[in-house]
């Protein structure tokens, strides 16, 4: 089986990809805005907070990253270590949805940094970090652009509850109205996490031509599904013309991961699935055509999974890239794809996702994954030429088009 990127139409125009946000801006995705107002809310350069004082070290910062619904969700940043030789590849980690940051993802975002991957690490939007106890309602920097967003003006009701005690994932994830799902609206979060990563690129502090994501579970499909969806946006901010035709610049952002790393993969998120059906239907036949190479020849994919549950789920995962999921080691290798296997069968009880990684990493999971990263990101060859995307120079934070691409 070839998995969902195989057999989908994608002849639709070229003009579907404004609903991408392909524009010459590369953001035509975003609603009508008032130039007036908007001239007044300029995007703020990556915000990076005072050390976490419950931090016992100062290799990470708390940061705010901006959404382009006025929330600022909280998450750290550690700083590639060997910046001075070759800008870090940029890498976005994150739980799965529902879960939230904790000290394994900490420890394992540090180890990928000593081994110059620069990590943003965030927590969703309602959880951990962000959510009614932590947060509060200090994650609206500005509810006026909260409440202007479609998918919060008609799903979060009352409005009150929410600006009085913040966003709990629980209470808004399953929130449902006509075309209206919230978890579609959760891709804004990736967006907004990955814009934060081209500002810190602008910066000198990591090169998003190579962009890693590190997750567990269902996060890794809807990491794959979102990469999908990168294919119709423009990469660069501000596109210039490149000759006397005014033809404008374009670059696939979908381009620009070169891995996803899952623990545990688990393949059965509706909204990704629709999400990665949708931007396919979208997408004009040479776009698909990319979309499809590029996930089979050219995102590096480790599935990491125990013993205890078998691969199946992430055999599944290489389908969905459109590899043959029973191909040999050797063959998958050929696509930068690796099945890692922990052996945990002497473990107490069966655990997946980020609770491999144990206070004590027994099984050497976290060395696992950024010694793998490692070699594949050595072995690959392109992207290693830092672009200019003029990220800081932006008035607004691009949003995702949920309403397109997500579950219809």
């Amino acid at each position: 089986m070839r998995s969902l990127l195989r057999g989908l139409s994608g002849a639709l125009l070229i003009a579907g990809l404004g609903a991408l946000g392909a524009g010459p801006g590369g953001l035509a995705a975003q609603d009508k805005k008032d130039p007036k107002k908007d001239a007044k809310t300029p995007v703020a350069p990556p915000v990076v907070k005072k050390d976490d004082p419950k931090a016992k070290d100062d290799t990470r910062q708390t940061v705010g990253i901006s959404t382009s619904d006025g929330l600022s969700l909280n998450g750290y940043w550690f700083q590639g270590n060997a910046i001075d030789k070759a800008a870090p590849d940029a890498v976005l980690m994150f739980p799965s949805p529902g879960s939230k940051v904790t000290d394994a993802w900490i420890g394992l975002a540090k180890e990928l940094s000593t081994k110059n991957f620069s990590v943003l690490l965030f927590d969703w939007r309602g959880c951990g970090m962000n959510d009614t106890a932590t947060a509060g309602t200090r994650i609206f920097a500005e509810p006026t652009l909260f409440w202007k967003e479609e998918y919060n003006k008609q799903l979060l009701k009352p409005q009150r509850t929410y600006e009085d005690k913040g966003l709990d994932f629980k209470a808004i994830i399953g929130k449902t109205e006509g075309a209206y799902r919230y978890r579609d609206f959760l891709f804004n979060d990736l967006l907004a996490a990955r814009f934060y990563l081209d500002k810190m690129n602008d910066n000198g502090k990591c090169n998003t031509n190579r962009v890693w994501m590190v997750t567990e579970k269902d996060g890794g499909q809807l990491g794959l599904a979102f990469i999908a969806s990168e294919f119709g946006r423009n990469t660069i901010y501000n596109p210039k013309s490149t000759g006397p035709l005014e033809f404008i610049q374009y670059k696939a952002a979908g381009k620009d991961y070169i891995g996803l790393t899952t623990l545990s993969f688990s393949g059965s998120n509706p909204t990704a699935s629709a999400v990665v059906r949708n931007a396919q239907a979208l997408a004009p036949p040479t776009v698909l055509r990319e979309m499809r190479e590029h996930l089979e020849h050219r995102v590096a994919m480790v599935m990491v999974y125990g013993d205890k549950e078998k691969d199946a789920g992430s055999r599944s995962a290489l389908g969905l890239a459109g590899v043959a999921s029973n191909g040999t080691d050797d063959e998958l290798k050929k696509n930068y794809k690796y099945l890692r296997k922990i052996d945990n069968s002497k473990a107490a009880k069966s655990v997946s996702g980020i609770e491999l990684i144990d206070p004590m990493d027994t099984y050497k999971v976290g060395t696992l994954i950024a010694d793998t990263m490692v070699g594949i990101s050595k072995a690959m060859p392109t992207g290693k030429d830092k672009t200019d995307r003029e990220a800081n120079k932006m008035t607004y934070v691009p949003r995702f088009p949920a309403e397109t691409l997500g579950r219809r």
